[in-house]
């Protein structure tokens, strides 16, 4: 056989490895992944630059980089109860995903977090029976330990979806939110609680 031959079977061969490899290399970069250390994310093929953030001066947590502290303006209108209070609240570039939080300033203990959340969601489907509420629960896998309740709520053009949460940082209890569009809900709910998963005590840090 001409060893020409030989060599451009070989060359082809070796090619179509490197393809293959570089293929594969690819549909990993797009599987799911969220090691925020690394300064980004990647969730349903798209990947979200993410940075670190103190919030209230009382913990850190990661959150994309596109959002930025909502200015007075649009927390007048969209949060008007929140309005000159010390919550502060973080939209990305269209102000159709908002995540907040709010001190309540009294002690508390992580053991009652789920009764909290329990409470709510009962006086939310008394005061609000249109409410949908999807599901009520406690995560324990990320720094810090929260429990949270989701419902798709009617909105004056479309229905929004929350995420509402409460944790423990220094026995203080924070409440909080996660929401969006519910019709982008599949976006950002997975998203939402890994962000959520990164919350960390500034006291505990290097403890």
């Amino acid at each position: 056989m001409d060893n020409h031959y030989l060599d451009e079977k070989i060359i082809v061969f070796k090619n179509q490895i490197h393809q293959l490899r570089l293929q594969e290399e690819e549909l990993e970069q797009l599987q799911d992944q969220f090691d925020f250390e690394k300064g980004w994310i990647v969730y349903q093929t798209k990947k979200m630059p993410v940075k670190k953030q103190t919030i209230l001066n009382m913990f850190d947590m990661f959150l994309p980089k596109s959002f930025q502290v909502m200015n007075d303006t649009f927390v007048r209108i969209k949060y008007p109860a929140l309005y000159n209070s010390d919550a502060v609240i973080f939209t990305n570039e269209d102000a159709t995903a908002d995540i907040l939080f709010h001190i309540q300033g009294v002690p508390f203990i992580v053991e009652n977090l789920p009764e909290i959340c329990k409470i709510h969601c009962e006086l939310l489907s008394q005061t609000h029976p249109t409410v949908k509420i999807i599901d009520v629960g406690t995560q324990t896998e990320g720094q810090t330990i929260f429990s949270y309740m989701m419902f798709v709520a009617p909105g004056t053009d479309h229905a929004i979806y929350n995420l509402v949460f409460c944790f423990c940082i220094q026995d203080c209890l924070i409440t909080g939110a996660c929401n969006c569009l519910a019709i982008e809900r599949e976006n950002w709910e997975v998203i939402f609680l890994k962000l959520l998963e990164t919350i960390t005590d500034l006291q505990m840090k290097g403890v």
